[in-house]
């Protein structure tokens, strides 16, 4: 790329938060001069000051409720039904926000348009883009799937056609994805961008531990993500119910937030009602969300990830080995692949039967599971990270359009 010339880049976040915000604060972190980012957010919260510090950023300001459809018992209707709303939605009701962003697409003028969520997430602005004329990449984070959905399956394979290139954040999403748009030599698989210094700096975790009243030799269990069903902190709390006699004095953190359009707070107080059941009140604690996710990690003894649905990644969990701490995490999807390639323990079910073994396993019995800190820091030295992202970039800019 020319040193002369900044590329403008557009990057478009839907969710309010998450994962995904947090993967592209730290791409935005890695771009050269040459690179000149603008993000273009749905949603306008606390969580994109992040975004705000790196570079400008623009506000779709959309509501966060999502539409409510009415279905029968009958599961034929149902179909038809699903079928109608997908397509009352795809043709009319989301009219508005492709008009938004097409203005914004014409006031910025972008050289490359970044999705920085899947397809299911960014379909109207992937359609404004192509109005538009626009290059652009998807950045697929998910394992979704379409179910009956036949119309944005249709719809969503022809789009495909309109992009690039996708960016896989693992090879369970490249193989996931390939099956509903076929496989395309431009596709690439990168995982997320991490901070590996703030992991490797050492931080002062007694105060971590003070405030929440940990005793320094009481076990600590950190559970790291939304509060939401899939992510499973279901699971963890049946768990540590089923060996809390054996483990001694410990407690668990749940870190991450409940808030509406990013957690569940019906799930919160379900897993309250759960703690109260097993008499964990006390031992099971919630944090909300936390800014000091690196001291977090420090201070515990080992870092579960107990996602019920396969994981697109999991980004918890290369922040927990990269800090040297032992990971539990589901043996499928691409927290699979990440332990497999990286360390730690993969349960084959995420159960809390598995949990609680593997929990013993490691609190009691004292088993360190292998990390492999020579592939892990090289996988994820942001310069190679950089250069693969780059040469996209670089191949799409010279492409006569989305698609050749």
């Amino acid at each position: 790329m020319s040193v002369q010339q900044r590329i403008r880049i557009l990057y478009i976040q839907v969710p309010a938060g998450g994962g995904s915000l947090v993967a592209l604060y730290e791409l935005l972190r890695q771009l050269p001069q040459t690179i000149e980012p603008v993000v273009l957010c749905y949603h306008r919260n606390t969580y994109n000051l992040l975004l705000e510090s790196c570079c400008r950023v623009i506000y779709l300001d959309e509501s966060l409720q999502q539409p409510v459809h009415r279905f029968t018992k009958y599961a034929a209707i149902n179909f038809m039904l699903q079928q109608f709303y997908t397509a009352k939605d795809y043709f009319k009701s989301n009219r508005k926000v492709r008009t938004k962003i097409m203005h914004i697409l014409k006031t910025e003028k972008p050289a490359i348009v970044h999705h920085n969520n899947e397809i299911f997430l960014n379909r109207d602005a992937i359609r404004a883009a192509v109005k538009a004329g626009a290059k652009q990449l998807v950045h697929e984070r998910s394992l979704s799937n379409y179910g009956n959905d036949r119309v944005h399956l249709f719809a969503d394979k022809r789009l495909m056609k309109k992009v690039y290139a996708r960016i896989d954040i693992t090879n369970a999403v490249a193989q996931h994805f390939n099956k509903f748009y076929g496989a395309d030599s431009r596709n690439i698989v990168l995982h997320d961008f991490v901070d590996k210094a703030k992991y490797k700096q050492r931080y002062n975790t007694s105060n971590i531990r003070a405030a929440y009243n940990i005793a320094e030799k009481e076990k600590l269990v950190t559970c790291i993500g939304r509060i939401i069903p899939w992510k499973g902190q279901h699971v963890l709390i049946a768990s540590v119910n089923k060996i809390k006699h054996t483990l001694g004095s410990f407690k668990v953190l749940m870190v991450g937030s409940a808030e509406e359009g990013i957690g569940s707070l019906n799930y919160q107080q379900q897993l309250q009602a759960e703690i109260e059941k097993y008499k964990l009140s006390g031992t099971v604690i919630f944090t909300g969300n936390r800014n000091d996710v690196p001291a977090i990690i420090q201070a515990s003894d080992v870092v579960v990830h107990c996602s019920v649905k396969p994981e697109p990644q999991g980004l918890v969990i290369l922040e927990a080995l990269l800090s040297n701490k032992p990971v539990i995490a589901s043996a499928t999807g691409g927290s699979g692949e990440l332990v497999k390639k990286y360390g730690g323990i993969a349960l084959p079910v995420t159960d809390a039967d598995h949990l609680a073994k593997a929990l013993t396993d490691v609190l009691v019995n004292g088993h360190k599971p292998v990390i492999n800190t020579q592939r892990l820091q090289e996988d994820f030295d942001p310069a190679q990270q950089q250069q693969v992202l780059l040469s996209l970039y670089e191949d799409c800019l010279g492409s006569k359009r989305n698609k050749d």
